[in-house]
């Protein structure tokens, strides 16, 4: 099995599941691969988490493709979870730069 990447497409105006899923189907359409397509990989965002379902069932509907599956971004996933984790952490951080600035200032008032 070959894995290429196909298009790039740029969306004008919304970019709702709808638009988004026509814009695939054409260009599915375009290299004639429309019964051959078998995953779809995206960040996690609702449209797309949409857009994936809908097209599991147009494919479905239209090619009878029940193999077709949606996976999820990972480096997206990463970098959502490492955010979240610094928020987290910066009023630790935030504290222990005012108490190393403390302590800086005593140590320079005692020299």
């Amino acid at each position: 099995m070959k894995k290429y990447l196909i298009d790039i497409i740029p969306l004008q105006g919304s970019h709702n599941s709808s638009q988004i899923i026509n814009q695939i189907l054409l260009t599915l359409k375009k290299f004639n691969i429309n019964d051959r397509v078998i995953s779809l990989t995206t960040d996690n965002r609702s449209n797309m988490v949409a857009c994936s379902r809908d097209l599991t069932i147009e494919l479905d509907r239209k090619f009878s493709n029940l193999s077709f599956k949606h996976y999820h971004y990972a480096a997206h996933i990463i970098n959502l979870t490492v955010k979240a984790g610094l928020k987290c952490v910066d009023s630790v951080i935030i504290k222990l730069q005012l108490m190393i600035k403390i302590m800086r200032t005593l140590f320079k008032s005692k020299n």
